[in-house]
């Protein structure tokens, strides 16, 4: 697998590039996400949290990754969560090891970050199977949160255990 780089997302430049592949790729995190979802995700993250992006050596987006410190189901008050809106890649890139890698990444970012961050969760749309499979992986089943014409499964782990699961990948 070819190198990559990330980058914490900060011009409207960005942004755009950001939103272009979030629009492109959500049907990868649920077949069901609408467009107003997607939005209003990216929203939430630009407000409470930090966008990465993953480039390849052309400078091509591969893959990105929005957290919140906080939950949207506790109004961000648990600070103490970073909860990952969406973590997208092209299908392209499944079944190798670039999540495994770029969750790594994700994780020393929120630590570095955000040393008040002790928790990880995350929320896989409840149809979306492999997803589901891919967190139980590495977090324990902690709950649902139910949004109009889609429920979502929420996992969550220790920051520090993700980063040594992330590890044995690198």
């Amino acid at each position: 697998m070819e190198p990559f780089r990330s980058h914490i997302c900060i011009t409207d430049s960005d942004f755009a590039r950001c939103m272009t592949f979030l629009l492109t790729t959500r049907r990868t995190a649920d077949p069901g996400l609408r467009t107003a979802d997607a939005y209003a995700a990216m929203l939430r993250v630009l407000k409470y949290g930090a966008l990465l992006r993953y480039e390849d050596e052309r400078g091509e987006i591969i893959g990105i990754a929005g957290y919140t410190l906080g939950t949207p189901h506790q109004e961000y008050e648990d600070r103490d969560v970073a909860y990952v809106e969406y973590c997208l890649m092209p299908l392209t890139r499944q079944h190798t090891m670039f999540f495994p890698k770029g969750l790594g990444i994700l994780v020393r970012t929120i630590q570095e970050r955000h040393p008040e961050a002790v928790w990880m969760s995350l929320a896989a749309a409840e149809r979306h199977r492999r997803n589901n499979r891919l967190y139980a992986k590495f977090a324990r089943p902690s709950g649902r949160i139910e949004y109009p014409g889609i429920n979502m499964n929420l996992y969550t782990a220790a920051l520090e255990e993700v980063r040594r699961y992330a590890e044995r990948f690198d």
